[in-house]
Parts: structure tokens; C-alpha cells; sequence
């Protein structure tokens, strides 16, 4: 597993190295399958050869809108499970939007176009929030930033005043992640 996490490493440094060296801009197919490596580095999922390649080559990723993120690309990874033919009825996408779908959820990720940097801000058990926007933003007020950036998905204020203004981390479900979340659903039940 150690192994085939350095490769994917090595795979992300290379994809940013030669899109650096030859001067051309990174399409968006190249950032989503960096986004996509990062994310298998980050999780302690495990991967055999054959799924890593399913995962990679699935579209199972949404770039989302944004306002105020200048150089930024947000790209949403949807990882569901397959549990949709053990209910009745469809699972509407507010659910999944929430993260409220156990043993599915969403991811989201930051790239920096520029600096070739990703940052953790959604589903993860870090969250890079302040670092991306402390290196990038520095804002003065709560207010005026939540008027000028957003992110479709994002709880923007939820994670200014959890991250930037310092309240109590627990009381802010946008900082939950999906293993946290996924711990009080030890068995599933079938309707």
C-alpha cells in the first residue's frame, strides 16, 4: 500500500512538473485526475490496482461555480456506495449534498491554478480552510468576505467562523468528516 501511494505521489508531482516545464496550462481532464490521485493519497482507503483505475477513470466528479476565488478550481469527488438498490425510494441529492448518505459522501477539493496547490475543504478529517484562505485572501471582516467569495456546496460562513474565527470546531457540522460521520453507522438497516 506504501508503494502504490508513492507512485501516486510521484504520478502528481510528474502531471504538475511537465505542465511547469513545457509553459502549458493544465486543462481541466489533467487537474481533475491530479485532484483525484491527491484524494486516494489522503484517505487510507485502499486500492488494489484495478480499482485505482475504476476510481480514476469514473466520472464521478462535478467542477463547482465559485465567486471571489480567483486562481482557484473547486472540484467536488462524489464517492457513493452502493446501497441505492436497499431502499425504496431514491436518495435525493440534498442528501448527498449534506453528507448525510452513510458510507457516501462528498468531497471537496481546491486547486490552485497558479502555485499548483491543493487544499482539504470538505470530507476530510483535516480541513485546509485557513490555509487557503489566510495565503491567499486575508480578509478583514466575517461580513465582507462572505459577500464577495463563495463556493456552490460550501458553507462558506460555517467554515469562517469555525476556522478563522476560532469557535468551538465541534459545534460546526461543515468540519465533519465522512469517517467521523460514518462511525455512528456500524450496521445498516434495511428498510
Amino acid at each position: 500500500m506504501r508503494i502504490f501511494k508513492l507512485i501516486l505521489g510521484a504520478s502528481i508531482i510528474t502531471f504538475l512538473f511537465i505542465g511547469n516545464c513545457f509553459g502549458q496550462s493544465i486543462d481541466t481532464a489533467n487537474i481533475v485526475t491530479n485532484v483525484k490521485i491527491f484524494f486516494m493519497c489522503e484517505n487510507n482507503y485502499s486500492y488494489d490496482k484495478e480499482s485505482a483505475i475504476k476510481f480514476l477513470s469514473e466520472n464521478n466528479f462535478e467542477v463547482l461555480e465559485t465567486k471571489g476565488f480567483e486562481n482557484m478550481m473547486f472540484i467536488k469527488l462524489m464517492l457513493r456506495g452502493n446501497f441505492q438498490d436497499l431502499r425504496e425510494k431514491e436518495i435525493p441529492d440534498s442528501s448527498y449534498v449534506k453528507n448525510r448518505v452513510p458510507f457516501s459522501c462528498d468531497y471537496i477539493i481546491a486547486f490552485d491554478l497558479k502555485d499548483k496547490e491543493f487544499f482539504r475543504v470538505k470530507g476530510f478529517e483535516g480541513n485546509d480552510f485557513v490555509g487557503l484562505v489566510g495565503k491567499k485572501y486575508k480578509p478583514k471582516t466575517k461580513e465582507s468576505f462572505i459577500r464577495d467569495h463563495s463556493v456552490e456546496e460550501l458553507d462558506i460562513e460555517c467554515l469562517f467562523e469555525a476556522l478563522i474565527i476560532g469557535n468551538k470546531k465541534e459545534n460546526y457540522p461543515c468540519l465533519r468528516s465522512c469517517k467521523e460521520r460514518d462511525k455512528r453507522f456500524s450496521k445498516i438497516e434495511v428498510n
